[in-house]
């Protein structure tokens, strides 16, 4: 685990930071469109407005224009704040409570994610696929597709994919680092967002500027 995890590092190091600063200027509208709906329920407060930030710009990085358009970013955003909370409950147990309902629906909303998080990487790679090979946000969203598709490569016997097992594996495996660096990478970004806001609120002259 702590090999595929420096595997991971090194891997996101190399490519992402990359094209971090490539990310379209157009994430600013989507943003935008939903922090109006929030307004618009009644929700006014700095860390869902920060998440929902954070979740954007994090998820445009990660998978390109495709997340942009995503009509079940919500849902996913969602259901992987939902499930990133009771993670460590169900993981305190030594063995599976099969027993309890509350168990099985947790696995049910997993399994969900999962499906979602396989949605939005076809979407990605078919949008990286349609794309002018000339225009440069389509080499973009390849490079970082790459990541996670070189990343099954590293540090594995070459012998590995010759069983389907091995390949399912590694399938999970990459699945599981995806929303991994989606949960953590949204509550760091969050909490640097959710930082200036609170300052532009207590500093009035600032928003002036």
């Amino acid at each position: 685990v702590r090999n595929g995890r420096k595997s991971l590092a090194m891997q996101l190091d190399e490519k992402l930071v990359d094209t971090a600063y490539a990310v379209p200027a157009k994430v600013v509208d989507p943003i935008m469109e939903n922090i109006d709906s929030f307004i618009s329920e009644g929700v006014h407060d700095c860390r869902s407005v920060s998440q929902q930030m954070s979740f954007s710009i994090l998820g445009a990085t990660l998978f390109g224009d495709a997340f942009l358009v995503w009509a079940k970013a919500r849902m996913y955003e969602e259901l992987l704040m939902t499930i990133a909370k009771d993670a460590c409950f169900w993981a305190s147990y030594k063995i599976p409570p099969f027993w309890k309902k509350s168990f099985w629906r947790y696995q049910h909303l997993c399994k969900r994610l999962k499906q979602l998080t396989q949605d939005i990487l076809l979407e990605s790679k078919h949008q990286a696929g349609v794309m002018n090979p000339t225009e440069k946000c389509s080499d973009n969203i390849a490079s970082n597709i790459n990541v996670f598709d070189s990343f099954d490569s590293t540090s594995r016997p070459e012998n590995a994919f010759t069983r389907s097992e091995d390949r399912a594996g590694l399938m999970e495996e990459s699945y599981a680092n995806i929303m991994g660096v989606m949960f953590h990478g949204c509550l760091a970004t969050a909490g640097l967002i959710g930082s200036v806001l609170a300052r532009l609120v207590m500093h009035p002259e600032v928003q002036e500027k």
